[in-house]
This record gives structure tokens, sequence and C-alpha cells, in this order.
């Protein structure tokens, strides 16, 4: 479940809301429900992907083959983006919720700081969701 599943939503007054104010709190809420989500999702598709590797030892058609191994190369590259995703941006806000709440940081870093870098990332982590849904349905192409 994303964050706007969630109730998260994005809105001029209210900013994001789930009839939570903003704050420190509030962010690592998103970003552990967010980091919880993405792992599930690639711990799913690491089993499917182990189950249907077996299949290509098996003696079948060189086009089903090939399709087969197209398959596998989205999941395994759906995997991929969640992994540098979570590795990497979710550690940038990681981070950036730090020098918020420590007042750390070259500069003072504000809720409407993170608000900002968690716009920005939402729309990576929506991506990755609806790529990893896109495998559940194989007749929608991936949308990223």
């Amino acid at each position: 479940m994303s964050y706007s599943q969630r109730g998260w939503k994005f809105t001029p007054n209210s900013a994001m809301s789930n009839q939570q104010p903003l704050s420190v709190e509030h962010f690592r809420n998103i970003l552990t429900c967010e980091t919880k989500n993405l792992n599930q999702l690639c711990e799913r598709w690491a089993k499917i992907l182990e189950s249907r590797s077996a299949i290509e030892s098996q003696d079948v058609e060189e086009e089903i083959k090939r399709e087969h191994e197209e398959t596998l190369g989205t999941i395994r590259a759906t995997i991929g983006k969640a992994k540098l995703l979570m590795s990497q941006r979710f550690k940038q806000f990681s981070d950036l919720i730090d020098d918020c709440e420590f007042n750390t940081g070259q500069h003072p870093t504000r809720l409407d700081d993170l608000l900002g870098f968690w716009e920005m990332i939402s729309y990576q982590v929506e991506d990755v969701v609806r790529n990893f849904k896109s495998l559940d349905r194989p007749d929608q192409e991936p949308l990223g």
C-alpha cells in the first residue's frame, strides 16, 4: 500500500496529511511504511523470479523461451529499481529527516524541505509500485 492509499495526500493548505500535522515523526513513519512496502514487494517477486527461473532449463520453443527471459528481465529490473530507490533516495530522505530533527547539516532543514523532497521522490515510489503491479498483469505494459 503506497502513501496515497494510506491517505497521505498533498494539498496546498494541509500539505501532506492523514490527519496528522507535519512533523519529523510523520516523515519517519512514511519512510518506514514505504520501505516496508517496497521490501515486501521485492521479496515476493524475488521468490517468483526464483521459481520461474527453474523453467529456463526445460526444453521449450525458442520464442517462448525468449518471452520468458524478457519477463524475468522485467522482474529483475523492477526489483533493481526498488532497491536503488531505497538505498539511494530513501537514504537521502532519512539523512534529511535526521538533519531536521537534530539540526545538523550545512543549512537548517525545515519540515517544508522534507515535504518537498518527499513530493519529489514519491513519484518514483509510485512508478516502482505501478511496475510491480504491471508484473501481476502481463498484458499491461510497465510505465517506467
